[in-house]
């Protein structure tokens, strides 16, 4: 987490020099999303490994099990966007237009999320 800390200050600084610029991935940004990722590793470590607080986790250990096998599904084989209109087109269709992209994401993450926990269950993951 001190690594963490000392690579977000050092991409402020270097921000200052070389502005911080997702889309071209400048070494300012480099050292600060870094720096964010170095401290949420940290944290995640502090409350899952060392804590012990494992059962909120489960939704996010079904997905990183699978996660080579969902990005090559979801882009390949499974068009989970029809599967989501499928499913829940007309719930998505009633729900206010300001928060519908919203629902629509959560319905779509829902779907993903349960292709994941039926190869979860079946004890089928994808290993390169």
């Amino acid at each position: 987490m001190a690594a963490g800390g000392v690579s977000i200050v050092g991409g402020l600084l270097w921000g200052i020099f070389f502005p911080i610029n997702k889309i071209l991935w400048t070494s300012s940004f480099v050292l600060y999303a870094g720096g964010i990722s170095l401290i949420l590793l940290g944290l995640f470590y502090l409350i899952i490994d060392v804590l012990g607080y494992k059962k909120w986790s489960f939704f996010f250990v079904v997905i990183g099990l699978n996660s080579i096998t969902i990005y090559l599904v979801q882009h390949k084989i499974i068009d989970f966007h029809k599967v989501r209109e499928l499913l829940f087109g007309a719930i998505i269709a009633i729900t206010p237009e300001v928060i519908q992209p919203i629902v629509s994401a959560l319905f779509y993450l829902l779907c993903v999320w349960g292709f994941l926990y039926f190869l979860y269950k079946k004890k089928i993951f994808l290993k390169v």
